[in-house]
């Protein structure tokens, strides 16, 4: 239906992109609890805020785009092992989920570090200029803002420090299981992005 939509996908790596997620229901949620983090490493469940390791599966749902070629990516993704069936069978299957919609959408796909302000100049203006051309703007994109809508959004200090005792520092200890977990996904992830996603092989136009 929307086959001349342009669409624009950032992503971001597994390990941050669950510290900052997390971090935001922390804030946004207050004074409900988040879970602790070695309980989210599977599927999301109430009281998760949708936060969990199945979600920084990106290539599970790039795949589901149907901008690859069915067969290669389905044997990449990390649902395949738990069907426990062989792989002459697994295209007949891939093909009846409802998930997959091939679409002529065209897409850009980045890194949300290409959007990192004061750090590599160059390389923002290049994804600036990228971005102009991929949308057909005629004129250039003047700046890229960052807003953070939660973190300074609590104006009671006793409160905003109740909420900062909460956030999490996914390098400390108490998280070392989720982020074993996002390392092996980030790992999946980026292979499956560069040989599939990212490939005139197997990339469908």
């Amino acid at each position: 239906r929307y086959h001349k939509a342009k669409l624009i996908i950032m992503i971001r790596h597994p390990i941050k992109w669950f510290q900052s997620f997390y971090n935001f229901r922390v804030r946004e949620y207050y004074p409900r609890t988040m879970p602790e983090t070695h309980t989210m490493t599977k599927k999301c469940f109430k009281g998760m805020q949708g936060v969990c390791a199945d979600r920084a599966n990106f290539h599970d749902f790039l795949w589901r785009l149907g901008k690859t070629d069915g067969m290669i990516a389905a044997m990449t993704l990390p649902w395949k092992e738990a069907l426990k069936i062989p792989e002459n069978k697994l295209l007949s299957l891939v093909r009846k989920k409802p998930q997959l919609y091939p679409s002529k959408t065209a897409i850009f796909i980045a890194h949300t570090e290409q959007l990192a302000r004061n750090v590599n100049d160059t390389r923002l203006s290049q994804f600036t200029s990228d971005v102009q051309s991929f949308l057909g703007l005629k004129h250039a994109i003047s700046d890229m803002h960052h807003i953070s809508p939660t973190k300074n959004s609590q104006k009671n200090k006793k409160v905003r420090e109740n909420i900062e005792k909460r956030v999490i520092n996914i390098c400390d200890e108490d998280h070392v299981i989720i982020r074993k977990k996002l390392l092996d996904i980030s790992q999946r992830a980026s292979e499956w992005i560069r040989k599939y996603f990212l490939s005139k092989e197997y990339f469908l136009e």
